[in-house]
């Protein structure tokens, strides 16, 4: 897997995780974002276009006001 974590189209970090079965992996970022503003995780790897998490794949975000 190759992902990049875009915040409104601007790629902020960039995960990777290689062929092995049980790889893992982790990734921290603090953006301040404003309303109307995205975030997503997007594949990159051009090979293989398909994450089958079985429940050990996760996002997860926080909203500090």
């Amino acid at each position: 897997m190759h992902a990049v974590l875009l915040h409104s189209g601007r790629n902020v970090a960039i995960l990777h995780a290689s062929a092995k079965m049980w790889d893992e992996g982790s990734q921290t970022v603090i953006i301040q974002m404003n309303k109307g503003e995205h975030i997503w995780i997007q594949n990159i790897n051009p090979y293989h276009n398909i994450l089958i998490g079985l429940g050990f794949s996760s996002f997860a975000g926080v909203l500090l006001e």
